[in-house]
């Protein structure tokens, strides 16, 4: 999964899991990316993740035009697809526009979503967006506990 993807990729939220020590690597290396709003609504909870993610100063990508053009066609297509009433959704569909306009997967801790409160998991399957969940990642890196 990470050496056939586009460089620009991302891997988005780690909902409490452990890491696998490359992940750090596979930042620096330019596998994992999320956009910029990742880390601005990340900024909402003061928590290990907030603190981890300042540290990864590679991690955020900014919002490029190909990235605003995506968000207009995932907007437009799932308009509940962000919950305001939650700190951490604003960004998801920013998630799913990257994915899109890099064609790369992502990966996320959320399941399918009803129709009426879709989740990125729906957005990225209607697009045709590969999406991989925590325990993927995980599996896909070796990581041992």
């Amino acid at each position: 999964m990470y050496g056939e993807e586009n460089t620009e990729c991302q891997r988005e939220e780690n909902n409490g899991l452990l890491w696998p020590v490359t992940i750090e690597q596979q930042i620096a290396e330019g596998t994992v990316k999320a956009t910029e709003l990742v880390k601005i609504e990340l900024a909402h909870v003061e928590d290990d993740l907030l603190a981890w993610a300042k540290e990864q100063e590679d991690l955020f990508i900014p919002i490029d035009a190909d990235i605003q053009q995506a968000l207009t066609t995932v907007v437009t297509e799932f308009p509940n697809l962000a919950d305001h009433h939650r700190d951490r959704s604003g960004a998801d569909p920013w998630v799913v526009a990257q994915g899109m306009a890099l064609n790369c997967p992502v990966v996320t801790y959320e399941t399918m979503g009803k129709q009426t409160k879709p989740k990125i998991p729906n957005a990225c399957r209607h697009f045709g967006i590969q999406v991989y969940t925590w325990v993927d990642v995980l599996r896909e890196t070796g990581f041992k506990a």
